[in-house]
C-alpha cells in the first residue's frame, strides 16, 4: 500500500505556485490524514509526528509540527487503512482528543482540503464536542477559530461566511470559506484577517 501510494504521488505544474506560496506560511502545526510525503517535502523543516503515539509523546516545538495521524507511507506499519485499523485508532483516540483540544483551545485551526461531511471531520468535531464541559468551557470561546477551506471544483469567486456545526446540542461556531484556488487573488481572502482579530 505504501509503494502504491508514493509511486501514484504526481504534482500537477499548474499549483507550482499555490504550493510555493503555502510553503512560505507560518504555521504552529498541520494535522493530517494523508499517507504521502507531500507535506514534508513542502515544509521540510518541520518536526514530524507519525501515528497517535508519536503525536502524544514527542518533544514538541513551539512551532512547525506535522502530525500524520493515519500513519506515513515511509513508516508503512503505521498505516490505518483496514477496519481492523480504524478499531484500533478509535480505542486509542482518547490521547489524539486531548491533543487535540489543547491544539483547539490555544491556536486557531484551519481545516484545508477536507469537507464537514467528512467522516474524519465529523469524528474530530464530535470527539472535541464530547470533550468540552459546558460549565468549564463554552463553545463561543471557539468563536472566530475554526475555518473551514471548502475546494469548489469549478472556478468561482472566494466566498466567507458564518457557519456552525451541531452534536448533542452543542454549537460551534465556525467560518466556512469556499474558493477554487488556495491564492485568493485578493478578491476575498484579505477579508480572512478580519475574523483572526
Amino acid at each position: 500500500m505504501a509503494r502504491f501510494v508514493e509511486s501514484r504521488k504526481n504534482v500537477n505544474p499548474e499549483l507550482e505556485h499555490e504550493i510555493e506560496l503555502i510553503s512560505q506560511a507560518v504555521i504552529s502545526g498541520i494535522l493530517t490524514t494523508n499517507w504521502d510525503n507531500f507535506l514534508q517535502e513542502v515544509f521540510p523543516e518541520f518536526q514530524v509526528q507519525i501515528g497517535q503515539r508519536e503525536a502524544i509523546f514527542a518533544d514538541h516545538k513551539s512551532i512547525g509540527e506535522l502530525y500524520k495521524i493515519h500513519g506515513c507511507t515511509s513508516k508503512p506499519e503505521t498505516l490505518v487503512v483496514t477496519s481492523k485499523d480504524y478499531s484500533r485508532f478509535m480505542d486509542n483516540d482518547h490521547y489524539l482528543n486531548a491533543k487535540l483540544l489543547t491544539l483547539f483551545a490555544e491556536y486557531p485551526i484551519i481545516f484545508l482540503g477536507y469537507s464537514l461531511s467528512d467522516p474524519n471531520i465529523e469524528l474530530i468535531l464530535k470527539n472535541l464536542i464530547s470533550c468540552l464541559d459546558k460549565n468549564l468551557f463554552h463553545a463561543e470561546k471557539l468563536q472566530n477559530r475554526l475555518f473551514f477551506v471548502e475546494w469548489q471544483n469549478k472556478p468561482c469567486s472566494p466566498t466567507i461566511e458564518t457557519s456552525s456545526y451541531t452534536s448533542n446540542s452543542i454549537i460551534i461556531p465556525l467560518v466556512k470559506i469556499k474558493a477554487h484556488d488556495y491564492m485568493g487573488h485578493g478578491r476575498c481572502f484579505p477579508k480572512f484577517q478580519d475574523h483572526f482579530q
